[in-house]
């Protein structure tokens, strides 16, 4: 099939860390939209609801290999008198699938989501990504950390060994 070019805008840190991921974001973008092919003539709440389930379940394996969690809903109360918008609480997608709020110190059943309360499928996109990001600077860290530490007991070994 004959391909088109196609310009899409996104975050320049979001580039940056897709790339240090080695993700290439054209063939992710394509992907993408050829998921788009049906056109649903009406949306319930329902069909909605299944689309982030399907989501979730997609993120996660790689929330496990990295074992990181996502961000993916929170509840947003604005207070009219001073005219600002406060985080009540925020839920996040954790490797076994489960939905915890740091906040709130409880989990929750995705059902019981109102839809307003997800995060936009971009900014779960976005948290996603960072999150993936973190995770690998963790694990290389770790791996640094291990290093050293494997180089020190070494050090004491052949010292001990010595006296």
């Amino acid at each position: 099939m004959p391909k088109e070019k196609l310009t899409l805008s996104v975050d320049k840190e979001v580039v940056e860390k897709a790339k240090e991921l080695g993700i290439n974001i054209s063939e992710l973008t394509e992907k993408v939209l050829s998921g788009f092919t049906f056109e649903p003539t009406e949306v319930e709440e329902s069909q909605v609801r299944a689309k982030y389930m399907e989501l979730f379940e997609t993120m996660k394996p790689v929330l496990q290999k990295f074992k990181v969690h996502v961000k993916v809903a929170e509840m947003i109360e604005f207070d009219e008198r001073t005219h600002t918008a406060t985080t009540y609480w925020s839920a996040d997608l954790y490797p076994d699938g489960g939905l915890w709020s740091s906040d709130l110190e409880q989990e929750f059943d995705i059902q019981k989501f109102s839809l307003d309360e997800f995060l936009p499928p971009n900014k779960i996109l976005t948290n996603f990504i960072n999150a993936i990001a973190e995770g690998i600077k963790g694990q290389k860290q770790r791996l640094k950390e291990l290093e050293m530490v494997k180089k020190l007991i070494e050090a004491i070994s052949d010292f001990v060994e010595r006296k």
